[in-house]
């Protein structure tokens, strides 16, 4: 049975409350985060949702917004890289919820060091905006080291410039679960 739209759902959210499925494209931005919390929200009681992600990267404190609503979410979603997963991005699927985490067999992926879209800070703040980032990386880069089962110096040079790569070394890195096939 296909569930009646509500007054105030979009055609978006009627697609992903009859598909199960949301798709996330674009810039990851407020907008993305937005759409996350909205979709899973939409679902609540559904047993299973695949979310396909296919973007170029974005602000890195919105890709964690998503992290957390994802490891929050009582649905079980299987996280679905597609086309591109770039920068933030790939963020969202690493970090997302272990045994989730997949990617089309062409899909592309690049990782860099976190660069974090503050706001300029005055001169008498600045040092302690640097030390924030500095810190802030040091525990990115310890994460991501924990989560692909490398040592920190090992990510630091991975990741030292633009780190492209397909599914499968994906696979091999832990970043993903599996192929989607």
């Amino acid at each position: 049975m296909v569930p009646k739209p509500a007054a105030h759902m979009t055609r978006d959210d009627y697609v992903c409350l009859k598909t199960r499925t949301v798709y996330l494209d674009g810039e990851v931005d407020g907008n993305m985060v937005w759409k996350t919390i909205r979709s899973l929200a939409i679902l609540e009681g559904s047993d299973q949702v695949q979310m396909y992600l296919d973007s170029d990267g974005g602000y890195v404190h919105e890709a964690w917004a998503i992290i957390d609503a994802l490891h929050r979410s009582p649905i079980e979603v299987d996280i679905i890289g597609t086309g591109q997963v770039c920068s933030a991005a790939a963020d969202v699927i690493i970090f997302g919820p272990k045994h989730h985490r997949w990617a089309t067999p062409n899909t592309v992926f690049m990782m860099h060091p976190p660069s974090f879209e503050l706001p300029e800070a005055e001169s008498d703040k600045q040092k302690s905006r640097t030390d924030w980032e500095a810190s802030a990386t040091k525990a990115y880069l310890r994460r991501l080291a924990r989560v692909l089962g490398k040592k920190v110096s090992t990510v630091e040079k991975l990741i030292a410039n633009d780190w492209y790569f397909n599914a499968k070394d994906a696979l091999k890195h832990n970043i993903i679960d599996d192929v989607w096939r």
